[in-house]
């Protein structure tokens, strides 16, 4: 039922956006023009980073635009081992991402582009693994004194420093002085990696050697 409830939220945002496209379909292509400049707070509402937050700026014409993006995020998740038919926590990973990118943007309608950039990347990663505590008996499975669960040791920090290219398709609509848009699906391809300081066992190619996608980052922000 939930699920249900979803897709038909989803639908309904998709006929939404899509009437809205038509509704204002001589306007945003004129108003770039008029408001080159514009500024916009934008936010991830599906990505790898959980709390994904930034900024853009830019200055565009009727059909291109150049803009610069801030943005940072951060996500933890937990790595896992199994022992016969149950598991635990085996260790944990927190992540943290700056990006810096410069976009060109192509605007093939009158709302719709296709975009591709540079960005260079600052992450940062700390792992923690468990060990047991004061008591030599201590077990796994023990919950009357301190066991795995109960205390975590910092084992490895990382700091990666990389660039990366990408390309992503969106709308973009404009209402007199206010812009709206969302970047609706992209990829992001990494190209070299200019530092990298390891401390400990444990490395982090997460987006440093993997191509990452990325979907629905949306804005709002103001043109003039």
């Amino acid at each position: 039922m939930a699920m249900a409830m979803n897709l038909k939220n989803v639908f309904l945002m998709l006929v939404g956006l899509l009437a809205f496209n038509y509704a204002y379909a001589d306007t945003s292509e004129s108003l770039r023009e008029q408001h080159p400049f514009y500024v916009a707070g934008q936010t991830s509402l599906v990505s790898d980073m959980s709390s994904a937050l930034g900024g853009k700026i830019g200055w565009r014409s009727k059909d291109w635009a150049v803009e610069g993006q801030y943005n940072w995020g951060t996500i933890d998740y937990d790595e896992r081992a199994f022992v016969f038919f149950s598991s635990y926590v085996s260790g944990k990973t927190k992540i943290k991402n700056e990006s810096y990118a410069l976009d060109v943007k192509y605007f093939v309608s009158n709302s719709f582009y296709v975009a591709s950039g540079l960005s260079y990347q600052h992450r940062t990663s700390s792992h923690e693994s468990p060990h047991l505590g004061t008591h030599d008996d201590c077990s796994l499975f023990d919950s009357n004194c301190e066991t795995f669960y109960e205390r975590w040791e910092n084992d490895g920090n990382e700091t990666v420093d990389f660039v990366t290219s990408h390309v992503f398709i969106g709308n973009q609509w404009e209402f007199w002085h206010l812009s709206i848009g969302a970047d609706w699906v992209g990829v992001s391809v990494p190209l070299f990696t200019i530092d990298r300081t390891t401390s400990g066992p444990h490395s982090l190619d997460r987006g440093i050697k993997t191509i990452e996608p990325y979907f629905l980052r949306v804005y709002i922000g103001i043109s003039i």
